[in-house]
């Protein structure tokens, strides 16, 4: 079961941010217990509450003996959810929504506030109940506690670092007793995060490796190897962080149990003087989006193009990917049509999600286009394909093909020098090259010729061509960059946006990329900001899902992390 439960709390400022969960299970879990997938704090609300399952098709919840739900308003042990349905647990709220794509059910969920007196009062008692004299205990505690706390930790340390102690990780080693390795956690001011509790496994050296000093950058980089900077050290603006360090904005022992920083003042306190100025996410509060695009440039040498590529932002973004194509014309269902089905093309004929639900899988000749067109030369004999991307090999093809059928290897067409057929869209069928060995070269030569200047593949790709008469060495196809990532510098979730509003298929991605207009293949379909702020701002309003800068851009750079890899993908 894939579950999509969006959460919406309440800022500093009091506006509302949404925050989306995905969670996959056989079954979902609602309760007070830490370990329920949905942990749901307050009055009347049991450990184990409800459990939501997929039966028969449909979303069906289910009270635990002894509790209710509350289910539109009324209270039932058991309810089949439907959109716009509502359930209530105490006071949270949760709202049925259509699910996006790839989801089985989504619940719009408004966490509702607890009462911290609630909880004391459950917990709530006296120490004179116990029978026990409050001054008597205070000092006994206290000095356990500076047993514990201080000379326990100390003791351990000195264990480990000077008394030559084994490392409990060490190869081979026996680890430390229980009490001298864990009595440093002693020290511990609040939670450990989790990602960092499973890498150390309560090992504190493994960050604190001086006593009494603040954690260093380079032990933050001993296992964040692939993080880099905010700013490149060699850039002139690398002094405006130099004062910065990773705990500035990473704090550990601290509640909530968080890492990353998601406040825009983080952002825009600096960003706002910049050359380009960053307010918000709002009409002239946020830059027009520039694509990074791929720029070529051709050298002719004396036996080739040699073609090497740049990344650049032009002001007027044009893709030149040495690929002709149009997006208008393969979306016209008058036009073109699946060759296996008949049915009309989509967008999802040909780009597909790839797992990372940020880029779409590469398209390529062999696993996307050759679906519906072939590389045959000759309507005669369809099932005789050309080689795909290499010039001399296409010639050497054809001059086997048409030295075949002169000297009566290709039984299935005859040259008997009778009258040729001329097929619509076709030029007319050449004489009869019976026994010639010299004809069917020019044969081939001609076919050649027709393939990169008047149809078949300068149908779709950009051609160049030579001096000389040798067919083999005298044209060559531009080779295809296709553009996988127009903004490297940021991130965005396409499993979240396909389907999230009344426009469903197509209309889902035309609504954003403009791919049913055009008809050019240096078209770049990227939307612009105005585009985006029809559904996003930096401040709740209607209609509006409001968007936080780390909700598109990262402060480390995502490349340098390893995250995008490889921005070009070749035809």
């Amino acid at each position: 079961m894939q579950l999509l439960l969006r959460k919406c709390t309440l800022n500093e400022r009091g506006e509302t941010e949404l925050s989306d969960i995905e969670l996959s299970a056989d079954q979902i879990t609602f309760g007070s217990a830490p370990d329920c997938d949905v942990q749901l704090l307050g009055e009347n609300i049991r450990a184990r509450h409800a459990l939501l399952r997929i039966s028969r098709g449909a979303a069906r919840i289910e009270a635990a003996r002894g509790c209710e739900l509350s289910y539109n308003g009324g209270a039932v042990a058991r309810a089949q959810l439907r959109g716009g349905d509502t359930l209530e647990f105490g006071a949270h709220r949760l709202q049925v929504m259509d699910a996006p794509a790839g989801f089985d059910l989504a619940l719009q969920w408004w966490p509702g506030e607890v009462d911290g007196r609630l909880l004391a009062q459950a917990y709530r008692t006296s120490l004179r109940d116990t029978g026990l004299r409050p001054r008597l205990v205070a000092w006994t505690l206290a000095i356990v506690v500076l047993l514990l706390a201080g000379a326990a930790p100390v003791a351990s340390y000195w264990l480990r670092q000077h008394a030559g102690a084994p490392s409990a990780t060490a190869p081979g080693a026996a680890p430390n007793p229980p009490l001298v390795q864990r009595a440093d956690s002693l020290w511990l001011s609040g939670p450990l995060h989790a990602a960092h509790q499973v890498a150390l496994g309560g090992r504190c050296e493994g960050c604190h490796q001086t006593p009494f000093r603040q954690v260093t950058d380079d032990a933050c980089r001993g296992c964040h190897k692939n993080v880099a900077d905010h700013v490149d050290g060699a850039h002139p603006q690398h002094a405006l962080i130099a004062g910065l360090h990773c705990q500035n904005c990473h704090k550990e022992h601290n509640e909530p149990e968080t890492l990353v920083l998601r406040a825009d003042s983080l952002c825009v306190d600096c960003h706002r003087e910049r050359q380009t100025p960053v307010r918000g996410f709002a009409a002239g509060a946020h830059p027009e989006l520039h694509p990074s695009l791929l720029t070529p440039a051709v050298q002719r040498l004396p036996d080739r193009f040699e073609v090497r590529w740049r990344s650049e932002r032009p002001a007027e973004p044009k893709e030149n990917s040495h690929l002709r194509f149009s997006h208008a014309a393969h979306l016209d269902a008058a036009k073109m049509r699946a060759q296996n089905k008949g049915e009309p093309l989509s967008c999802s004929s040909c780009h597909t999600l790839a797992p990372d639900k940020e880029h779409f899988v590469p398209i390529t000749m062999e696993k996307s286009c050759s679906r519906c067109h072939d590389l045959s030369f000759d309507p005669r004999q369809p099932q005789k394909q050309l080689p795909h991307g290499d010039p001399a090999a296409v010639y050497d093809m054809l001059e086997g093909y048409f030295l075949g059928r002169s000297f009566g290897v290709n039984k299935n067409i005859a040259d008997d020098g009778g009258p040729a057929r001329r097929l619509p869209a076709h030029a007319a069928a050449d004489d009869s090259c019976r026994g010639d060995a010299a004809c069917a070269r020019a044969k081939a030569a001609r076919e050649t010729e027709r393939q990169f200047t008047q149809r078949g593949c300068v149908t779709c790709h950009v051609g160049e061509t030579f001096g000389g008469s040798d067919p083999r060495t005298r044209w060559q196809v531009l080779p295809v960059r296709l553009t996988r990532d127009f903004y490297p510098d940021a991130h965005f979730n396409h499993a979240v946006h396909i389907g999230a509003g009344s426009a469903q298929g197509d209309a889902a991605c035309v609504g954003c990329h403009r791919a049913n207009t055009s008809r050019v293949s240096s078209d770049v379909l990227m939307p612009d900001l105005k585009t985006c702020l029809q559904c996003h701002g930096d401040a709740h309003a209607a209609q509006s899902f409001p968007l936080q800068c780390v909700s598109c851009h990262a402060y480390h750079p995502a490349a340098a992390a390893g995250r995008k890899g490889s921005n070009r993908v070749e035809f």
